[in-house]
């Protein structure tokens, strides 16, 4: 209804319109930084997951060694 509104040459907004649109902003500027910040929480903890995964490499291949 909105958009029909929006697309038609005499469309003038009303304040409910755009009270509703700086609403939709706001809930989607809120999703993004949430979605920003689980990346970049994943990201840490996939540094983090790639260290230990690193270290315990490492050690394998050293017992590995002392066993020859």
């Amino acid at each position: 209804m909105l958009t029909e509104r929006f697309n038609s040459k005499k469309y003038i907004p009303t304040q409910e319109d755009i009270a509703s649109a700086y609403k939709l902003m706001d809930e989607k500027q809120i999703f993004l930084s949430n979605s920003r910040e689980h990346i970049l929480k994943s990201l840490e903890s996939n540094k983090d997951r790639v260290k230990i995964e690193h270290y315990i490499g490492k050690k394998i291949n050293k017992l590995e060694n002392e066993k020859k």
